[in-house]
């Protein structure tokens, strides 16, 4: 899928288990991806999207967040909530505080 100006993708409620790279590679410009009441288990395929603020993941079964947000510099509203985290480690996330203080 290539919409290089595609701003806000909503693929929320579609079963989906995982994000690779090369499924958002094209949409390097995104500012809100809502992947909300899916089957996610982990956080990843983001690289690219350097421009995120907005990242909907709650209602998944994500167990930790891992690495997958190294690369998201500018996200603002983060959702986890009904997940399966049972905690999380500021290193996993600490790169976020640093510039933008997140909503969570």
């Amino acid at each position: 899928m290539s919409f290089p100006k595609l701003k806000i993708l909503d693929l929320g409620c579609n079963k989906i288990k995982h994000v690779s790279p090369s499924d958002l590679e094209k949409n390097c410009d995104l500012r809100e991806l809502k992947l909300y009441a899916n089957e996610i288990t982990e956080i990843s395929g983001l690289d690219r999207c350097k421009e995120l603020n907005n990242l909907l993941l709650q209602h998944n079964k994500i167990k930790c967040i891992g690495k997958g947000l190294q690369h998201v510099r500018k996200l603002k509203v983060l959702r986890l909530d009904n997940n399966r985290l049972s905690k999380i480690d500021y290193r996993e996330i600490g790169l976020l505080f640093t510039n933008n203080y997140p909503r969570y």
